[in-house]
């Protein structure tokens, strides 16, 4: 029986055999051809961040131990902490566990604002945190605030440098920028958290974006002697005290060339601001020092001294039913925020 392949069938197997692996071997060599034009003697030739050179790459761990002991001597007594999710916050569960249970050990109570007033949200309040929201908070926010620290109120913001992502959809996929939106905030106190990212060749926590930094000579950091902080921006605040500053030789994404002890953690009268929000989480917050500082939080937020008599938006008819929802984490577990 025939197999259906004549004469002229199998030829044109073999033809096709043959310029295949012509093909492959023409490929082969000119992929080798190509590497030996950018290599030469160097095989970093070409390359000038220090993050693609293997032999560079830091991979020590930081050791992870201790816990957030605050100092009862120094907070107010007793007093609620409000962490705000009404401007599309992202943060989850595990970025606020050990904060959460930091100010509940020294009689604090936590409510989170998901929407609605936040001056009603504030008027009992001692102090406010700020998460990485994804939204501008609106100028009249902003002038709570503001009036909020004006009458002793104690504000923690957290900012994170841009993030690029890949977003899916039925169309194909595109490249997305998420960024911390704090500019109208950041304005009312001369504050802002840089867009680019802080990398670290020489003195980094398993890579280079995990940068190390080192407590300055501010009040309370005494007891903090480094810390580990996981893909940070540099914080500028106008006036602003350093608390925490990089390590010698960090450099900026968008630089290869500008290097600085950049400030990550900027204190200026009632206010902290941040450029990392992820040492806080339940598998960082004991790594190096992280807990020590994090205790610092705990207790400049739990020190204010404002009076909660005193009405942010001037309305004494106003009771403030229907004008916020919060919900009260406390000592339970705290809610997910829309992350």
């Amino acid at each position: 029986m025939s197999d259906g392949l004549g004469a002229g069938g199998w030829a044109k197997r073999v033809g096709t055999l043959v310029l295949t692996v012509v093909v492959v071997v023409g490929i082969a060599a000119g992929g080798a051809f190509v590497s030996d034009q950018t290599s030469d003697d160097d095989p970093d030739r070409g390359v000038s961040m220090a993050e693609f050179q293997p032999e560079n790459v830091t991979v020590d761990r930081a050791a992870a131990e201790g816990e957030i002991t605050p100092d009862r001597s120094v907070v107010s007594e007793g007093g609620t902490v409000v962490i705000d999710d009404s401007h599309s916050n992202r943060w989850d569960r595990e970025t606020i566990e050990p904060l959460v249970r930091g100010l509940t050990r020294v009689g604090y109570e936590v409510e989170v604002h998901q929407s609605g007033d936040l001056a009603a949200a504030l008027d009992d309040a001692k102090a406010l945190v700020v998460i990485d929201p994804g939204q501008e908070l609106p100028s009249g926010d902003v002038d709570d605030i503001r009036r909020f620290t004006g009458q002793g109120g104690h504000l923690m913001v957290a900012g994170e440098p841009n993030r690029v992502g890949i977003s899916a959809s039925l169309f194909g996929t595109s490249l997305t920028t998420r960024e911390s939106s704090l500019t109208t905030l950041g304005a009312a106190y001369g504050a802002s958290v840089d867009t680019a990212y802080l990398r670290n060749q020489e003195t980094a926590d398993v890579n280079y974006k995990w940068i190390q930094t080192r407590s300055t000579d501010a009040e309370g950091m005494a007891d903090v002697e480094q810390t580990s902080m996981y893909t940070a921006a540099a914080v500028r605040v106008r006036g602003g005290e350093p608390l925490l500053r990089a390590a010698p030789e960090t450099r900026p994404s968008d630089s290869d060339d500008t290097t600085d002890t950049y400030p990550v953690a900027v204190r200026k009268n009632n206010a902290v601001w941040l450029g990392d929000k992820t040492f806080m989480r339940g598998d960082r917050y004991r790594v190096a020092d992280n807990e020590v500082f994090l205790t610092y939080l705990v207790e400049f937020l739990a020190s204010s001294d404002r009076d909660t008599s005193q009405s942010l938006d001037g309305d004494s008819d106003d009771d403030g039913s229907g004008g916020s929802q919060n919900q009260t984490v406390g000592g339970t577990e705290p809610v997910d925020s829309n992350y």
